[in-house]
């Protein structure tokens, strides 16, 4: 899987957002356990994404906010050779 990564925040450096205003969490290691990618659900009632057990308002999120250009993955082909 491929990300164009576009933006990252500056409190939660494993929080990034691709081409399609998509917000992702990357993997790293937290404790005991590895946390793997996985994309950040929103919860419309609230305004918010859902994140560790709790909640990231959209606004607080827009204030971190900070430009980057960066490719995470690799691409996946379907040549055998």
């Amino acid at each position: 899987m491929k990300i164009n990564i576009l933006y990252r925040f500056k409190n939660y450096p494993h929080l990034v957002v691709d081409d399609n205003k998509n917000i992702w969490v990357l993997p790293y290691f937290s404790g005991k356990r590895t946390k793997s990618l996985r994309k950040l659900s929103y919860y419309e009632p609230r305004q918010a994404y859902r994140y560790n057990n709790g909640y990231l308002k959209k606004e607080t999120l827009y204030k971190l906010i900070y430009r980057v250009n960066e490719v995470y993955g690799q691409e996946i082909s379907n040549c055998p050779f």
